[in-house]
Formats: structure tokens, sequence, C-alpha cells
């Protein structure tokens, strides 16, 4: 997920709310592209894996902040992305 390997208490914040996106992120692909789906996706099985650190992140049951930063960058790209 990141080079970064330093231990600081930043650096295992950064990594762990790296994780915890990736983790709402699969969870997000899931709902919108498999509706067709008998059973409600499980946010505990939508899980990022740092191997570098040995750390899983599943995704929490509460996600509409991250949903929302997420949906948030995906318009600003869009935006900008002509002039790039």
């Amino acid at each position: 997920m990141t080079q970064d390997d330093a231990e600081t208490v930043d650096a295992r914040e950064r990594r762990r709310n790296m994780g915890l996106y990736v983790a709402a992120l699969a969870q997000m692909h899931l709902e919108r592209n498999f509706n067709n789906l008998t059973r409600e996706v499980a946010s505990r099985l939508c899980m990022s894996i740092d191997i570098q650190h040995g750390e899983v992140f599943a995704s929490q049951n509460a996600n509409a902040r991250r949903m929302t930063d997420v949906e948030n960058a995906c318009r600003f790209i869009a935006a900008v992305w002509d002039t790039v």
C-alpha cells in the first residue's frame, strides 16, 4: 500500500486510513456493480491487506464519510481531467 516503512504513530495512522479507504472502495464497488446479488454485502469481508506491514483493514459499518470523500475526490478529478 505504501513505501513508507516508518514506524511512527503518524505513519501507522496514515497506513490505517489508507487501508480503510481501500476497504471502503471495495465495498462501494460491490454495492454499485453487483446490485443483482441476493445477499447484502458484508462490510467485514471487504478488506485491504498491507502485506509489507502485515495488517488487514476491514471496511467499517459506518463508511458514509469515506464514501463522501471518495465521491468528492472523483468529482474534482473529473472537473480538472481535461486540464492535465
